[in-house]
């Protein structure tokens, strides 16, 4: 048995660490995963430290072959040393604590590559300089960020994260302020003097701490006879006792290790999700590409894959996430990760986009979106998630209908696919009930009620707070005063079905009664803007002495929507498509052989979009009709796939409705909401059907100008003159304009 030689034992104060990393003297190989440690487990370690506890050890390798290197999330601005050009010390383990030790020493912002672009965040940690005597006792609980009730403590008594109280309390200090410009300085800043009883007392404990910067660290140091193989193996091994977001973070290196420059295009993957608002990592990224190649999740298998089968996964499972992500985004109304309890949901509709050579038929998307909605629903992906993920994959792989199986086997598990009222009394937003509550809500079309913006996830929001409670905590404890205990009213406060999604956390409400406050969002939008979101509509409800009432009502409204995603799909319309198309054009039908496409010149032409936009006037101006596109002049079925390449958007069907629409709102609301799209799958080729219904004034094609007016005879839309436009107008349009 042969003894790996080679290593060095020393150790290094951790700021002349922190700054060797920061300079580029340390420098991070490819195989290490990106910095993610959340901003409590830095605080965490800083109390370690000032405690004397352990923390951990630095492995360093020090090489003069060339290794691909990553850039550190704390790197300096500045040019590295002359050390860092020539002969750098490549970190293996400890760049979690560096970056951290960096963040808190030096006030050093972490960066991240978002989208393409750079993304910075502070770490602020607060120290209490008024601290109980003892501290050995482990803290008890995690910093507030969001929590479900109002006014939530911590028993954090050392180190707090940034927080309005503690910055606000001249006791806590701020700990880069400390290192910044020492003991003496920092405290006297507090405004607290040296005549003050207890300044003695905080300045040795700022001295104490401002000792963690000469902490001295175990380092141990792999010398240049190690090679690249065994330096990987070693990060492996070291690494092997993670989680399952760290055995990713293994294979990915595995991966890295065989396939130079691998770690930039996985990077680069991550990045794309990331601007399209889902926020997968790279190691999220080798499971599904495993996934997609092997049909199995176990990450173990990347190391019995050829590496031409890696390198051949990469751009399938690329293409496979967008295609999950655009039907997610677009047919689901799942606009981010954020709303998704677990982003394992995107690996079989990758899989699956893979298996249908990314097209899905209106039968297999109809499936596809009840199956993401009932996994949204029961929590398929929040217990052993790899293997109910190998389950749904194994189906994938060897069903001819594997959307089938894979809904029932939600169904055999829960009992049920339908919800019960029962399973949303007593829930609050930690439920995944939550996220499919806004899905509701965004596939109603639910609008802000400050802005009057349709209901977005904004991307410097954290969807979790994006809400608001309908009744404030004060009118259901004084409502409820009599006959409940503090505890049971404030659970029935807490209660999802009290709760509204706004664009902004509260906005809007403020702690007002909804007695006072809905009658206004009515007048400003209409009762649409409360039945968007399930909300009763009876005003009676809205007082403090019916609030059980409202919240029975409200999840009898919402427990109707989540089940209508979760029913199965509609028979596709074809037959009666395909029917009324022989039929040929009349009064009611007109056919249109594309939008955007022209087949005689052969290129663009937006002339297509005026054309249609024309039948759909004429139709509301008489007793409405069909348009449908994609359809020769002879009822022969050419489909709307030449359309999709001249969008401007990505080419699919939501990108040419929002073209489409687009022209339509030009009509005026009251014209525009009388229109509306379906997909329709003809021999393979995807029409549009435009059902316009019958106006209830009349709609001209320049609503600005009144333009011409136009209205639909026999088979074609025909233009009327002034006079017998205003005669028409008085005899189809009552009171009309």
């Amino acid at each position: 048995m042969t003894r790996l030689e080679g290593i060095q034992n020393t150790a290094l104060a951790t700021d002349k660490l922190v700054r060797m990393f920061q300079d580029g003297e340390i420098q991070l190989p490819e195989i290490q995963r990106k910095y993610v440690w959340p901003r409590e487990k830095v605080r965490a370690l800083l109390d370690s430290m000032y405690k004397g506890y352990p923390s951990g050890s630095i492995l360093l390798w020090q090489t003069d072959r060339h290794v691909d290197t990553r850039p550190a999330a704390v790197a300096a601005d500045a040019p590295g040393t002359a050390r860092s050009v020539g002969e750098p010390y490549l970190l293996l383990d400890g760049q979690q604590r560096l970056t951290s030790l960096a963040a808190i020493l030096r006030g050093a912002p972490i960066r991240s590559s978002v989208g393409g672009s750079i993304k910075t965040t502070q770490i602020s940690i607060y120290f209490n300089m008024d601290h109980p005597a003892s501290v050995t006792h482990p803290d008890t609980g995690d910093d507030e960020i969001g929590s479900d009730g109002e006014g939530a403590v911590t028993d954090h008594r050392i180190f707090r994260l940034e927080g309005r109280a503690v910055a606000a309390d001249p006791r806590w200090i701020p700990v880069d302020k400390l290192f910044r410009d020492g003991p003496v300085p920092a405290l006297n800043g507090t405004g607290i003097d040296p005549g003050d009883p207890n300044y003695q007392k905080y300045l040795t404990r700022l001295v104490h701490l401002q000792e963690v910067a000469s902490y001295q660290y175990p380092v141990q140091i792999l010398d240049k006879t190690v090679s690249y193989d065994e330096v990987t193996d070693i990060f492996v091994r070291l690494n092997s006792q993670g989680t399952k977001l760290r055995k990713a973070d293994l294979a990915l290196a595995q991966v890295t290790s065989r396939w130079k420059g691998a770690m930039d295009m996985f990077t680069a993957a991550a990045d794309e999700c990331r601007r399209r608002r889902f926020s997968l990592d790279e190691g999220f990224l080798i499971r599904c590409l495993i996934s997609v190649s092997t049909g199995q999740s176990k990450l173990e298998n990347v190391g019995r894959m050829r590496l031409s089968e890696i390198q051949a996964g990469l751009p399938e499972t690329e293409r496979g996430l967008a295609f999950a992500i655009d039907l997610l985004k677009h047919d689901a109304g799942i606009e981010t990760s954020d709303v998704l309890p677990s982003p394992f949901l995107l690996v079989p509709l990758a899989c699956l986009a893979a298996k249908h050579h990314y097209s899905f038929s209106a039968e297999a998307r109809g499936k596809a979106l009840r199956w993401a909605y009932a996994a949204l629903v029961w929590g398929r992906y929040s217990g052993s998630t790899e293997t109910m993920l190998d389950e749904d994959l194994a189906s994938i792989r060897d069903s001819e209908e594997p959307l089938d199986e894979m809904i029932g086997r939600i169904r055999k598990k829960s009992g049920r696919l339908e919800v019960t009222e029962a399973d949303l009394e007593g829930k609050t937003r930690r439920s995944s009930l939550f996220s499919i509550m806004y899905v509701l809500a965004r596939k109603a079309g639910a609008k802000d009620w400050d802005s009057g913006l349709t209901l977005t996830v904004d991307s410097d929001r954290d969807f979790r707070l994006m809400h608001g409670q309908i009744f404030p905590r004060s009118s259901v404890v004084s409502a409820l005063g009599g006959q409940r205990t503090p505890q049971g009213a404030k659970k029935l406060f807490a209660d999802i079905s009290n709760t509204v999604f706004l664009s902004r956390d509260k906005a809007g409400l403020y702690g007002r009664a909804p007695a006072d406050y809905l009658p206004e969002i009515v007048e400003k939008m209409g009762e649409e803007a409360l039945a968007a979101q399930s909300i009763p509509t009876d005003p009676s409800l809205w007082s403090a002495g019916n609030y059980e009432e409202f919240l029975a009502a409200r999840r009898a409204a919402l427990v109707a929507g989540i089940n209508r995603l979760l029913a199965p799909p509609a028979p596709p319309p074809e037959a009666g498509c395909l029917e009324t198309i022989a039929g040929g054009e009349s009064d009611t039908v007109e056919f249109k052989s594309s939008m955007l496409h022209d087949y005689k010149l052969g290129r663009r032409n937006t002339a297509r979009i005026d054309d249609i936009v024309r039948e759909i006037v004429a139709f509301m101006n008489a007793n409405g009709g069909t348009v449908y596109v994609g359809v020769s002049d002879d009822g022969g079925i050419l489909g709307i796939d030449p359309d999709y390449k001249l969008t401007g958007r990505p080419p699919s069907w939501q990108g040419w409705t929002e073209v489409l629409a687009n022209a339509v709102k030009g009509l005026g609301p009251s014209a525009a909401k009388n229109v509306s799209y379906e997909p329709v799958v003809i021999d393979g080729k995807t029409i549009a059907k435009i059902t316009v219904l019958k106006g209830s004034l009349p709609a001209y094609v320049d609503p600005h100008g009144k333009g011409a007016f136009v209205v639909r005879q026999g088979p074609a839309a025909v233009s009327l003159n002034t006079k017998d436009a205003n005669e028409y107008i008085r005899g189809r349009f009552p009171g009309g304009r």
